[in-house]
């Protein structure tokens, strides 16, 4: 299998950034704020159980649970490429990639990068590319001139995604102890991500 190694800026244009892993309102913010800076971003469907089941048949025993979880959602989201789609690992390796958070440690969370890449690996993914975003940039492919340029333009549109998610999701928690009719909240809360997911994409004023 050819191995796409790394994620260039030619690559940018052929290439969906695949997000997942915070919540609903964080991830669908910041991949409206990169897609203003020209960045296809795609984000992952909620996990549910059987992304569970699917992380834990490829994961190391003994992981916390959100390892789990994550790993099986991107396994379960790669396997319709292929058998729903018809895309084949090789075009699956070069047309997506997957961007994650990374940590020192001391908790099991700075591993979860090498479980990504032994379930992929083992379920028949392997080359599939896993960039990881962490205190430091020491990477190639989110370097100047790399696949993801992390220069100011960035930062900023992924401050006001971070900070526009906790915003709603604080605001969500803070109503739904005193909805009258069940599930309005969450739908408040989608109608809210939608009307600031539209802003950040089209660059137009948020407080408007």
């Amino acid at each position: 299998m050819h191995v796409v190694a790394r994620f260039s800026r030619s690559q940018r244009a052929t290439t969906r950034i695949l997000l997942a892993g915070l919540t609903e309102a964080h991830d669908h913010f910041l991949a409206a704020g990169l897609r203003r800076l020209g960045y296809h971003i795609e984000v992952l469907p909620t996990p549910d159980d059987a992304a569970f089941d699917e992380g834990k048949a490829y994961c190391d025993r003994a992981m916390c649970n959100p390892a789990y979880y994550t790993v099986g959602n991107l396994l379960r989201f790669l396997k319709r490429l292929r058998d729903e789609e018809g895309l084949t690992a090789e075009e699956i390796a070069q047309r997506y990639l997957l961007v994650t958070a990374n940590g020192c440690g001391p908790c099991r969370f700075g591993l979860y990068v090498n479980e990504y890449r032994k379930a992929l690996r083992e379920s028949g993914f392997e080359g599939f590319r896993v960039l990881l975003f962490s205190q430091t940039i020491d990477n190639q492919e989110m370097g100047e001139g790399g696949g993801i340029e992390v220069n100011a333009r960035v930062l900023i549109q992924i401050l006001k995604g971070l900070i526009l998610a906790d915003v709603v999701n604080l605001l969500k928690y803070r109503t739904r102890p005193y909805e009258c009719v069940a599930g309005a909240t969450d739908e408040a809360a989608r109608r809210s991500r939608e009307i600031l997911m539209a802003a950040l994409e089209a660059g137009s004023g948020l407080i408007r």
